[in-house]
């Protein structure tokens, strides 16, 4: 497979796609030989494909097919090419060699989604450009591609939400970034003695139990448990996967919740005495913050009552997520919580523990990753959003897909037999 120019793209070795990534200051967990690894150990049929020059690697990324019927397959590069995009002639060159490799593999199709931040957007969704992307844009236009732009993707997250972790001196002022309500929230889960257990291999059924459960109540689609395994084999070796549970003692926790309730109630009857005796304006402010505390108890006691009688076992696993690091970054690829233990705040137990965790193992950033469902519209604080600007973050927004079909005549001959079939 030789350009114009004699350049050949060619199948690369995971061992030297690798090291050329690690060199690489943009880079990102998917476009690694331990995510292709992952693949590889599910059957996903994926190449490591680049460009060399005299020097070595130009330009690489991992292609993954999806099959379709009669033979045919759709291809994606996520998250890549892995390259220097100020270089277009050599991004064009790469799109060009790249269709005619998967032409003779009867692929119809090609969506690349480069890992290229262009802007990033403030409270009031205002954007900054980070970038200039006109040349990366005409580089695809040119070759034929559609852009979809800020359009949310539905293979992979476009929107995110970022925080850096190096603009605080210690865990106090990170802790401090934190909007008041994500505080009062965090000591809220403290008083509710969440308990955070980061899990092995053996346990993943744990987290994917919950995963499963928030599919099935928030209505998408979990990948299965076999892909999170893998993922997780696959970046363990490097220390590249941390897997948490938020648990908490449902029979302690009840029990507490009685006594709380019990002495708020004590607290409710003395002042009412004290009142029977001298009916002040002060006394009658101390009765309405009794009361307030007791009918705070209460509800936390009537929750935790309905909820023992639901989940008879003692400790209760309420929230997860599952993390991937690479390189610079911390990046929250998964997780989910039952709905049922909201009120302890199980998630933001999760989110507080792993960014004090981030922090204090050097990394520079934490990657939220997605801010959007399919059925968001860009622009809109959707409740994933809504929940992440808590802790604080910058929303940035990648560069987006192109596609095209680059097989033209076999995908028209493809429309034409499933018409016939139908």
């Amino acid at each position: 497979m030789k350009g114009s120019d004699g350049v050949a793209i060619e199948i690369l070795k995971k061992e030297e796609f690798q090291q050329f990534v690690d060199s690489q200051p943009r880079n990102c967990f998917i476009q690694t030989s331990y995510m292709y690894d992952s693949q590889v150990s599910r059957n996903q049929e994926s190449w490591i494909v680049g460009i060399k020059d005299k020097d070595g690697i130009v330009c690489a990324g991992i292609v993954v097919l999806n099959s379709m019927k009669f033979g045919l397959k759709n291809a994606s590069l996520v998250y890549g090419p892995v390259m220097d995009y100020n270089k277009t002639e050599l991004l064009e060159l790469f799109i060009k060699e790249l269709e005619k490799y998967l032409k003779k593999k009867r692929v119809l199709s090609l969506l690349i989604a480069p890992n290229i931040e262009a802007a990033s957007y403030d409270d009031d969704f205002n954007p900054t450009p980070l970038i200039d992307t006109k040349a990366v844009v005409g580089s695809f236009i040119a070759c034929g591609y559609e852009y979809h732009g800020q359009k949310i993707a539905k293979m992979h997250n476009n929107w995110i939400m970022v925080k850096d972790l190096k603009q605080y001196e210690s865990y106090e002022d990170l802790f401090e970034s934190y909007s008041k309500k994500t505080k009062n929230r965090a000591r809220k889960a403290i008083e509710n003695d969440i308990v955070i257990e980061e899990i092995g291999y053996d346990e993943l059924k744990r987290f994917y139990t919950i995963e499963e459960h928030t599919s099935e109540t928030r209505e998408f689609k979990a990948r299965n448990l076999s892909y999170f395994q893998s993922v997780y084999r696959a970046f363990e070796n490097v220390k590249g996967v941390r897997v948490v549970i938020a648990k908490v003692n449902l029979k302690k926790l009840f029990d507490q919740s009685k006594e709380k309730l019990d002495d708020a109630q004590k607290e409710v009857n003395t002042v009412s005495d004290l009142i029977a005796e001298n009916d002040t304006p002060r006394n009658q402010k101390k009765l309405n913050a009794a009361m307030d505390v007791y009918n705070s108890a209460k509800k936390q006691y009537e929750q935790l009552r309905v909820l023992r009688d639901k989940y008879p076992q003692e400790w209760v696993d309420t929230a997860t997520r599952f993390y991937c690091t690479y390189g610079n970054e911390v990046v929250c690829i998964a997780g989910g919580a039952l709905m049922d233990f909201d009120f302890l705040q199980s998630t933001v137990a999760i989110y507080v523990d792993t960014l004090k965790w981030a922090y204090e193992q050097g990394y520079d950033r934490y990657n939220y990753f997605g801010i959007y469902t399919e059925d968001d519209k860009v622009g809109e604080v959707s409740p994933i959003l809504h929940f992440k600007k808590g802790f604080g973050g910058e929303i940035i927004n990648l560069i987006g897909t192109f596609e095209k079909t680059i097989n033209p005549s076999l995908n028209k001959l493809y429309s034409t037999i499933k018409k016939v079939i139908r």
